[in-house]
């Protein structure tokens, strides 16, 4: 089921009951995106994203009752537990091992209300809150590269998930044999599965800008509830844009491609070697010769020139 529906119609037949006779539909449906009108929906008001928001809430007043440690920090270390999380898992070496401790004292409180994605109020994607608590959680602990270079927040976030989406490039070759029509093709849509989707794209993306924000002194529960709850959603591909590359195609390429092949992870021996590990060694991008590799780098920087028009478009239409 394409990741924005929540219902879809898997078998028509035809249904009989004495005299009667006439069509049904058989359908699948994704209950807990939207619970529909069953019992635990009739009178209810919140929206799945309100019902985040609150958890967010709750979640930042678990962590400040704990008082012991940054409230933000134990927020998101309890969002990326527990998958983002033990040794061996490569996230203990990029940002440590959470605290268990505060995961057993927030377990207690959050185990049977925790809210594990929510429905993006722009796109119509499902959001997975542990990938976005893991982003997050890089972005506030290691900040991004400046300019074009590349550190572990980025790597913990797009970063990560575009290693991967190149190392999926050497298996789709032969219908891909250029690294810009596999882009164009397969990078953040909604409708296609690839290990950078739509939705991840989204969660990285609101990372860095949510981030910046908890960083800069706001409370992450303020800030979430700022961009999701708020508008700053509707221009979020724009405002990455900006803030991350300058507004400037030249520098997206140049930061995906310093990513791939070399720059700043090689300055970083974890970062390098878990680059290198997500990448693989079947297709090394450093081997390509430029005019193969670069068109790779470049369908990234498109996409970023594509969405905030597209952002645009739904703003003027109040999508």
């Amino acid at each position: 089921m394409p990741a924005n529906w929540v219902y879809t119609q898997i078998k028509e037949f035809r249904f009989t009951s004495g005299s009667d006779s006439f069509d049904l539909d058989r359908v699948v449906h994704r209950s807990d995106l939207e619970p529909g009108v069953g019992k635990d929906g009739v009178g209810g008001t919140a929206s799945p994203v309100d019902a985040y928001l609150d958890y967010i809430d709750a979640l930042y007043s678990t962590a400040v009752a704990y008082n012991n440690g940054n409230p933000n920090d134990l927020v998101m270390q309890y969002l990326r537990h527990p998958r983002y999380n033990g040794t061996g898992s490569g996230w203990d070496q990029l940002l440590g091992n959470v605290s268990t401790d505060w995961i057993n004292y927030a377990e207690a409180r959050h185990r049977n209300s925790r809210v594990r994605s929510y429905i993006d109020p722009s796109w119509g994607v499902r959001i997975n809150v542990d990938h976005f608590g893991t982003s997050a959680h890089a972005m506030f602990v290691k900040n991004h590269g400046v300019g074009t270079s590349v550190n572990r927040g980025d790597f913990g976030g797009r970063g990560g998930d575009w290693c991967s989406f190149y190392a999926e490039w050497p298996d789709n070759g032969d219908e891909f044999a250029s690294g810009l029509v596999f882009c164009r093709e397969r990078l953040a849509k909604i409708n296609v599965t690839s290990s950078f989707s739509l939705s991840d794209f989204i969660e990285d993306v609101d990372t860095l800008l949510i981030g910046r924000q908890v960083r800069g002194g706001v409370q992450i529960n303020q800030a979430i509830r700022d961009h999701i709850g708020g508008t700053r959603h509707l221009r979020r591909f724009g405002d990455f844009f900006t803030v991350r590359h300058n507004g400037r195609a030249a520098d997206a390429v140049a930061t995906a491609k310093t990513m791939l092949v070399s720059g700043g992870p090689e300055l970083d021996p974890v970062l390098n070697t878990l680059r290198l590990a997500v990448l693989g060694d079947s297709f090394p991008p450093g081997s390509l010769p430029a005019e193969k590799l670069d068109p790779f780098p470049q369908g990234y920087a498109d996409l970023l020139l594509d969405l905030p028009g597209q952002e645009n478009t739904r703003r003027a239409a109040g999508r």
